[in-house]
């Protein structure tokens, strides 16, 4: 099991500016990590939880628009496969980026916490697809008539205590592509991918979602995060038996 990545997501009431509310956050942001700052020009009918600040340093990717505060993690290598590990680095960065950031002008709504976790699964070298099948006969009351997969994703979710926990199932493979260019008529821009690489990494992606969105228990983001945190660490482990996939991993 690894987790190569992780999204926050802080939500608050609409604001007027985002680029006015956080400028001044912003600049000493930017002066602290040498954090790079993108400020995007979108029409004004754009969603309000569409990005209009995108802040990138090592290992992470701050969307900020109108309504919500979006941290995406990026794991590094060597800790993704210790959960605890993971869950630590997550916290001390949106802990971190939450102190420059929070203004007094936002009105906390609620907070979610998203965990990519992989199991990659040793099966000669299968595509996601083929790798699905056993799971879709087991967790999917259809027949598929020997049918082949031409995708495969399940959803779904429970509430539970004060969270809502949603699981999103799939199956990833990851390819050495190698594409000489040289040997291909000018004119061809479209290339068979499965024709050019190996497959280096497949197996089954759980995606687990735990929020607090609509429930009235909500305190501060900071006492919240903690109870998420706190909450997810038992469930990432647990995932397996959850799924009742044991035996398929």
């Amino acid at each position: 099991m690894v987790i190569p990545q992780t999204n926050t997501i802080l939500e608050f009431e609409l604001i007027d500016n985002a680029v006015l509310l956080f400028s001044g956050a912003l600049n000493d942001y930017k002066k602290k990590y040498n954090a790079k700052i993108q400020l995007l020009n979108i029409p004004q009918n754009i969603p309000p939880d569409a990005p209009r600040i995108i802040v990138s340093i090592k290992n992470v990717v701050i969307n900020i628009s109108l309504t919500r505060l979006e941290i995406i993690c990026k794991v590094p290598d060597h800790i993704e496969s210790n959960s605890d590990a993971v869950i630590e680095f997550t916290r001390k960065i949106v802990f971190d980026i939450l102190s420059h950031f929070w203004n007094v002008d936002l009105k906390y709504s609620w907070l979610g916490l998203v965990s990519t976790i992989d199991y990659a699964l040793d099966r000669d070298e299968k595509t996601a697809l083929q790798l699905a099948k056993p799971f879709f006969d087991y967790l999917v009351n259809i027949d598929r008539k020997n049918r082949d997969l031409g995708s495969f994703q399940i959803k779904f979710g429970f509430k539970e205590n004060n969270f809502f926990k949603n699981y999103m199932i799939t199956c990833f493979e990851k390819r050495d592509i190698k594409i000489d260019p040289s040997k291909f008529p000018t004119w061809q821009k479209i290339y068979d991918l499965e024709e050019f690489s190996e497959i280096k990494k497949s197996g089954l992606r759980v995606v687990l979602d735990i929020n607090n969105k609509p429930n009235d228990h909500k305190k501060d983001y900071f006492f919240d995060l903690d109870e998420l945190i706190k909450y997810i660490k038992t469930d990432i482990v647990t995932i397996p038996n959850e799924l009742n996939i044991v035996d398929l991993i």
